[in-house]
C-alpha cells in the first residue's frame, strides 16, 4: 500500500507538538501555565493598586492602620511602592515567559489582559476557563495578607469587621459557604465550615512564601 504524506504550506504549531514532539509540547504548556500564573497574580497586584484610589479600599485601609497603629501617611505611600515594585517585577517575568514561549512556538496566538492598561498582543491569553477575580475576592484577599500573622480566628474577626454583613452575607464571604451552611458571617464560618476557613488563609500563605 502507497505511503500517504501530508505537506503542509503552514506549520501545524502547537498541535504538531502534541502530536509529533512531545517533549516540545510539554515546555509549551509548563511556559504557559507559568506566564497565566504570573498573569493573574500581575491582576491581583493591580487591583490592590486601584484600591489605593478607591474610597472604600482606602477606608478599609485606614482602619487597618488604626488597628496596627501606624500612620496611613506613611503606610500607604509604602504599600502603593512596593505595590508598583511587584507590578513591574511580574511584567518582568511575563515579557521573558513571552520570549522563550516564541521561541518555541513563534505561531502561539498571544494577549494580555490587564486592569491599568488596554490590551496588547503578544501576551499568552487566559483559557476560556479562566475568570478574572471578582473585586470583592481581590478586596478579601488584600485584607487577609495584611495580617497572615495572625490567627485563623482573629482574620476572620478582622474580615467581619472590614465586610460586615447587611441584609445578607457580605460580597466578599464566598457564596458557596452561604448556600453550602448557610453562614453569613466569616466567624460563623468558622464554627460551621472551619476547613473551608483554614483552607482560604492558607492558599494566601502559601502565595506569600512564594519568591
Amino acid at each position: 500500500m502507497e505511503e500517504v504524506t501530508l505537506n503542509l504550506a503552514v506549520p501545524i504549531g502547537v498541535s504538531g507538538a502534541f502530536l509529533y514532539d512531545m517533549e516540545r509540547f510539554l515546555e509549551i504548556r509548563r511556559l504557559s501555565a507559568e506566564l497565566r500564573s504570573v498573569q493573574a497574580e500581575l491582576y491581583e497586584v493591580e487591583a490592590r493598586l486601584l484600591s489605593c484610589n478607591d474610597p472604600e479600599g482606602l477606608s478599609r485601609f485606614g482602619n487597618a492602620c488604626q488597628r496596627k497603629k501606624c500612620d496611613p501617611k506613611e503606610a500607604l505611600p509604602a504599600l502603593t511602592q512596593k505595590l508598583e515594585a511587584d507590578r513591574a517585577r511580574l511584567k518582568a517575568q511575563m515579557e521573558e515567559l513571552r520570549l522563550n514561549l516564541l521561541k518555541l512556538e513563534p505561531t502561539l496566538h498571544l494577549t494580555m489582559h490587564s486592569l491599568v492598561e488596554p490590551p496588547s498582543p503578544l501576551q499568552l491569553a487566559p483559557r476560556a476557563t479562566h475568570r478574572r477575580q471578582d473585586p470583592a475576592v481581590a478586596a478579601r484577599n488584600a485584607v487577609i495578607d495584611a495580617y497572615l500573622d495572625q490567627p485563623d480566628l482573629a482574620i476572620c474577626e478582622i474580615l467581619d469587621q472590614e465586610f460586615p454583613r447587611t441584609d445578607g452575607p457580605a460580597p466578599e464571604l464566598p457564596d458557596s459557604w452561604f448556600r453550602d451552611f448557610g453562614v453569613k458571617t466569616f466567624i460563623e464560618a468558622y464554627k460551621k465550615c472551619p476547613n473551608r476557613v483554614h483552607k482560604m488563609i492558607s492558599v494566601r500563605r502559601r502565595k506569600r512564601r512564594l519568591p
